[in-house]
């Protein structure tokens, strides 16, 4: 199965967006919201003329944010596990 290269690009702009606002906010909720709220904004952007709407482009950034939570969680509680 290959995946598309916009998909990734999707998944790593909401890793991104979710991994930055975790670092601000210290919330993995909000990180989450905010990648989903850019993903809803990009697809409604989209409908607009400027793309193609795609519901697997807005689940690929949802998806992103939550890996990197996940990701960001994982790391502190192996950090704490080892150390």
């Amino acid at each position: 199965m290959k995946i598309e290269a916009d998909k990734i690009v999707h998944l790593l702009a909401g890793a991104l967006i979710s991994f930055v606002t975790l670092l601000i906010t210290g919330s993995s909720l909000m990180a989450i919201i905010m990648a989903t709220i850019a993903g809803s904004w990009k697809e409604w952007w989209d409908s607009k003329g400027s793309g193609k709407v795609e519901f697997a482009d807005f689940l690929a950034t949802v998806a992103g944010g939550i890996l990197a939570v996940g990701g960001v969680k994982l790391f502190g509680y192996l950090m704490g596990f080892l150390g």
